[in-house]
This record gives C-alpha cells, structure tokens and sequence, in this order.
C-alpha cells in the first residue's frame, strides 16, 4: 500500500517524471524521509505449544487432548475468542527411551500441536499465563501489536516524503541552490518496534506495563537542485 501512495505522490509532484534519464546529468540531491508514530499495544499474539509423550500414540493424543481442553478454558476465561485460537502445525514423532545403561525401554510418542492466540486484553495478560501454565502450555513466544499503527502506514510514508522535502530545502539553501523537481521516491524501510522507554507510553499487562510501539517508514528520495533566487 505504503509503495503505491507513494508512486501516486511521486507522479502528482513531477509530471515529468518519465524524462528522469534525460535531466540525470544535472545537479541533484538525495535524501532520507522519515515518517514515525507511537502508539501502545492494543494486542498480544502468543505462540502456545502443547507437548505430551507417552508409550503410546494413543495415551500422547489423549493427554494432548486433555490439556488443549484445560487451555480452551484458559482462553475464554481471559475473553479470547474462538476464532483467535488458531492451530498452525501438529506433529507426531515415534522415539526409543533407554535406561542410563543404555538399555532400549520401548518406543515413546510425542505429539505437539502449536497455536496462536490473540489477546485484545493485554491488562489479561498475566492471569492468562497463570492458566496456561496450569494447562501446562508452553508460551513460546509473545509478541506485543498496535493495530492502530499498523492503519497508519500510508500517513506515515506522506510524513516521510514532507520530511525529505524539508531536508532537501535545507540542505540546498546551504549552498545557495533551491529544491525543483521531484526525480525518485523509493521505500527503503518499514519497521515496527518496542520502546522500552518512550513518551508514548506503553499499556497495562496486569502487574507491569508496556513500552509503547513504534512504526517508522523511510524513503529515498532525489530532487533536482535549481539555482537560488536573489
């Protein structure tokens, strides 16, 4: 999306923009936009394993059974819905044990099926991880989500491309020259990340809270450089 907005301001500031080859060898300048926002997390994704082995398949699908119902409780106990408790893989290996004489025991089952949750509670949080360790679910990984920030991607690349703009006419000023034309506009970079300490301000996750998110687009950009008026 972010690609295509900027392609469109791209052809709105320089009609002239296919006869870029034609003007290369003129006097330019190149600079980096940054556009970034803040905002606390309003999600939690947990990737949950749950994990049982048995000298039989049957006993590792049973007991397997038996926590992922003590895991479903867990969820709808911290308001998750249905619909964001997804199962995204299920495996089942056959192994031999052996005594520490190296003797062979018999054959051992693992089954370990793996999902992904979706808070929209983060003040939850902590209550829901008590509950899953009691399933005994393995929380494998959490990842903290700011859907607003995630809307903002197309403002943030126009806030990009003012502030390369800004840099631009800045810089040219310095040496007596004054931005003209657009000539390329390419995104470098979108990244999200945690900021442990921000004046954003994070979200409450029961006992502690958050960093806030941030999203940052960058985009290259090359003007042309006209001399400066007197």
């Amino acid at each position: 999306m972010c690609r295509l907005l900027i392609a469109a301001l791209v052809i709105a500031a320089a009609p002239a923009f296919a006869d870029v080859d034609v003007v290369s060898g003129r006097p330019s300048i190149h600079v980096t936009g940054v556009g970034t926002a803040e905002a606390a997390p309003d999600k939690i994704d947990m990737f949950i394993q749950l994990v049982t082995v048995a000298p039989s398949v049957e006993l590792a699908m049973a007991e397997n059974a038996t926590r992922l119902t003590a895991m479903m409780s867990a969820t709808k106990a911290a308001g998750i819905a249905g619909n964001d408790v997804q199962l995204s893989s299920v495996s089942v290996t056959a192994g031999e044990e052996y005594d520490r004489e190296g003797r062979p025991k018999g054959p051992r089952y693992t089954v370990q099926k793996q999902f992904v949750l979706c808070l929209r509670a983060p003040a939850k949080l902590d209550a829901l991880l008590i509950e899953l360790s009691k399933a005994k679910a393995v929380v494998s990984n959490i990842q903290f989500v700011s859907q607003a920030l995630q809307t903002q991607q197309d403002a943030l690349a126009v806030k990009a491309m003012e502030n390369a703009k800004k840099k631009a006419e800045q810089l040219a000023s310095a040496v007596g020259s004054k931005v003209g034309r657009l000539l390329r506009a390419v995104p470098s970079s979108e990244r999200a990340t945690m900021q442990a300490y921000s004046t954003g301000g994070g979200v409450s996750v029961g006992a502690s809270a958050t960093g806030a998110q941030r999203s940052t687009v960058s985009i290259e950009v090359d003007f042309e450089l006209e001399p400066g008026g007197k």
